[in-house]
């Protein structure tokens, strides 16, 4: 499902079952992690709230999200939902 704009409202995607990211931004070396941060920010179009709670898992992470987190972390070489290098 993909995010449609009509006059009033914005319809987002559906919910996936992700339980956040914390083990992979916990496994970026520290001068990464602040870039990284900044670009989830905005790219997933979030506050800084919002952001440390799909991070921890508590707020859904959209399936129009997934690629975004996917792709951020695997240009530093890390799986985005177990922190694992890939």
């Amino acid at each position: 499902m993909e995010i449609t704009n009509t006059k009033n409202r914005a319809k987002l995607s559906a919910i996936v079952n992700y339980n956040g990211f914390a083990d992979a931004f916990g496994n970026l070396p520290n001068r990464h992690s602040s870039i990284v941060r900044r670009e989830l920010l905005k790219r997933l179009k979030c506050c800084p709230r919002t952001f440390f709670s799909k991070k921890i898992g508590e707020a859904p992470i959209r399936e129009n999200e997934v690629p975004i987190i996917e792709e951020i972390f695997s240009r530093f070489g890390l799986n985005a939902w177990n922190g694992e290098r890939i």
